[in-house]
């Protein structure tokens, strides 16, 4: 019961979280934040809802400028994106582990969530953003399929870019987002 009733709790935040990202932009509270303040923060809550996840963070390069790591965006929306990529990473990954790497390049943010664990099938891999929908291959692994289309609506919001890039049993979001 305390299981469902944590899953039921879940989706309800999904939901209403996929719905602050659905309001007009100019309704959605906007300012300076630190992308790697919320990778630490979503980070953190990861490992709070699931004690055995493990999650790597790494810098690919340091910054000159401490303003590359800013960017224009919601915090907590942000964060409910990269909570639940991260989740993924660590749901679906063998040993319950994602690696996070985060990148800078002229304009961009760069963050690499990766796992080694089930394949995402090909004929998933086209559906995988789309609400509700659940890859073939879920077996016993709880969800509800919003978390990952959650995550695109946020990205996209941001003026960012997620891709899927899988090889075998390696699977790799990247997101690209425009810094300030």
């Amino acid at each position: 019961a305390l299981s469902y009733a944590k899953r039921l709790a879940r989706l309800s935040t999904d939901l209403l979280d996929m719905a602050k990202a659905s309001y007009e932009p100019s309704e959605i509270t906007m300012e300076k934040v630190r992308i790697d303040e919320v990778l630490i923060e979503a980070t953190s809550k990861v490992q709070t809802i699931n004690s055995s996840y493990r999650i790597n963070l790494e810098f690919d390069n340091e910054p000159e400028d401490e303003s590359e790591l800013e960017i224009h965006g919601n915090n907590y929306l942000l964060c409910s994106a990269f909570m639940n990529i991260a989740e993924n990473g660590c749901k679906y990954s063998f040993t319950h582990m994602c690696n996070i790497h985060l990148s800078f390049s002229s304009g961009f943010i760069k963050i690499s969530f990766a796992d080694r664990g089930l394949e995402i099938l090909p004929e998933d891999r086209e559906k995988i953003f789309e609400p509700f929908y659940r890859g073939q291959n879920k077996e016993n692994i709880s969800g509800n399929g919003i978390g990952l289309p959650l995550a695109k609506k946020i990205v996209s919001l941001h003026n960012g870019i997620i891709n899927l890039i899988t090889k075998g049993d390696e699977t790799n979001f990247e997101v690209t987002l425009p810094n300030s």
